[in-house]
């Protein structure tokens, strides 16, 4: 990131996403999010970013979520994102 100095647009806040996500939302006045990459690993947290962030999705943006395809080793990720696919007629 520092070699195209992509840093200076990103914002890395460490801690858990289920309480950082939320406060660091709040102080965003304009956020618009055309693409979004997920990689918790774990259902909660993943859950918790894509609801929360999903209202700042750009149209035609893009949102993707690490480990949708291994269920071998993750398979709440596969279960979130049918779940929301499936409440969300607008996802597409």
């Amino acid at each position: 990131m520092s070699k195209n100095k992509v840093e200076k647009l990103c914002t890395l806040i460490e801690g858990d996403i289920c309480e950082t996500l939320p406060n660091f939302l709040k102080k965003q006045a304009l956020l618009d999010v055309c693409m979004l990459h997920i990689d918790t690993d774990v259902h909660a947290p993943a859950k918790a970013a894509l609801h929360l962030l999903w209202p700042f999705i750009v149209e035609k943006g893009v949102v993707f979520l690490h480990d949708y395809g291994d269920d071998k080793h993750w398979p709440g990720i596969r279960i979130l994102v049918d779940e929301f696919v499936g409440c969300n007629s607008n996802c597409f």
